[in-house]
Order: C-alpha cells, then sequence, then structure tokens
C-alpha cells in the first residue's frame, strides 16, 4: 500500500509537494452536523466517517505518509446520549476491522479498562500489529488518564511515561468540521505540531482537503521552540 520512492508527490495549485510530515494527526469532526443537515440520523453520520476514514488510510499510503494518529472518541464524549455512543463506538470498531486489511501497523491508544471501551478493540491496545504505515486509533482516550501514567511512572522523560508512550511525536494536526481547537488530541506528542482546519465536514472528505493542507505545511518553518 505505500507510495512507490519513484512517484513524484502530486502538485497543489501548481507548487510541487517536496516536504511531508512524518506524522500526521487527524481529527475527524463533524459527522453529527453532516447528518442532521440532511435529515438523517447520527448513526448514519459516523457510519460515512468510517469509508472516508478508509479512503483517508489509502491516501496517506499511496503519499507515503509514514505514521497517523486518528482521532475515534473521548472519554468525555462517553457523556453523550447512549444512541451517540453506540454510534461513535461502533464506527471505531467497523473502521478498525477494515482498516486491518490494509499494510498498516495498528495500535489503538485509550483507557481499555472502562466498560465504555469496545471489547472488540482490546487485543490491539498493549502491542502494534501488523507492518506498513503506523496508525495509532485513540478510542477512549483522555489526556488526564494519558498524562497520569506518566506522573505516576516515574520516568525522568514525561513522554516515557505516558500511556500513549508508542505514540511519536506530531508534526501536523489535521481537523475537519471547522472548530479550531485540539480537544485533548495528544497533548505531549502535539506540543510543536502545525495546526490546520478543514472546514469541510469529515464525512465530506475528499483527498484535495488533504493535499492543502500537505501543501500548507511545507510553507511552515520548523523551528520547535527555536
Amino acid at each position: 500500500m505505500a507510495r512507490s520512492q519513484r512517484t513524484p508527490l502530486p502538485e497543489v495549485d501548481g507548487v510541487r509537494l517536496t516536504r511531508l510530515p512524518r506524522h500526521v494527526g487527524l481529527i475527524p469532526d463533524g459527522n453529527r452536523r453532516w447528518a442532521k443537515e440532511r435529515g438523517l440520523s447520527v448513526p448514519e453520520g459516523y457510519i460515512a466517517g468510517v469509508g472516508k476514514g478508509l479512503q483517508m488510510l489509502q491516501d496517506c499510503c499511496d503519499l507515503g505518509i509514514e505514521e497517523v494518529s486518528l482521532y475515534g472518541f473521548t472519554q468525555d464524549n462517553t457523556k453523550r446520549p447512549k444512541e451517540q455512543r453506540m454510534a461513535f463506538s461502533g464506527a471505531c470498531v467497523a473502521f478498525v476491522e477494515e482498516a486491518l486489511k490494509f499494510d498498516i501497523a495498528l495500535l489503538v491508544v485509550g483507557d481499555s479498562t472502562s466498560a465504555m471501551f469496545p471489547e472488540e478493540l482490546k487485543p490491539y491496545v498493549k502491542e502494534r500489529q501488523g507492518s506498513g504505515l503506523k496508525v495509532n486509533m485513540l478510542v477512549n482516550y483522555g489526556w488526564e488518564w494519558d498524562l497520569k501514567s506518566a506522573f505516576e511512572s516515574g520516568q525522568k522523560r514525561v513522554h516515557d511515561g505516558l500511556a500513549s508512550r508508542q505514540v511519536s511525536r506530531i508534526d501536523m494536526v489535521v481537523r475537519w468540521g471547522g472548530c479550531r481547537r485540539l480537544s485533548g488530541f495528544l497533548p505531549v506528542q502535539s506540543v510543536y505540531s502545525d495546526f490546520y482546519v478543514v472546514e469541510e465536514y469529515w464525512p465530506d472528505y475528499e483527498l484535495p482537503h488533504f493535499l492543502a493542507a500537505l501543501a500548507w505545511f511545507q510553507t511552515q518553518e520548523p523551528t520547535l521552540g527555536g
């Protein structure tokens, strides 16, 4: 599934992509609003998002992205009505089941001790499985849960004690749906990430959205705080 080294990167508005982020964080927001505006049910919005997530994985493989972290749902999200909880939890399971057919190395990151964590995803929590594009799926994830592990570990470096310690530093975070907030997304790994917002809802995802984000990314100067 990985992009051939001989395949040139595409052009965006006449500009050739020359510098890709190694690790991209994705916040696929807007499923509920998309469904509501079309007179559809909430579950239908999340189902539509599953197919777009698989398309996104294929696009990342084709472009040669090395690692992707994808927001499924957070511990705060589980406070929503039961219909919504069941919808986004089921969507995460459906996405993972189909994504495993790709050449990916999957890790699911989240509090698997909670009743809110899907039983089907527990085999993918402790060790990354598979080979190819690294995919980190955040399921029942919470930034406080993540950092608490670091505080209790006694490690000198915060990252080494995180519950999400297998996830590397993120170069760019892309959020769909127009909202301009991180919503607790991997706070340590994204501390120096460039942040790009797509106005369209996630179920309307198309490759040009991502290409525009990549074109913008290569104009940013990677200072890492310097």
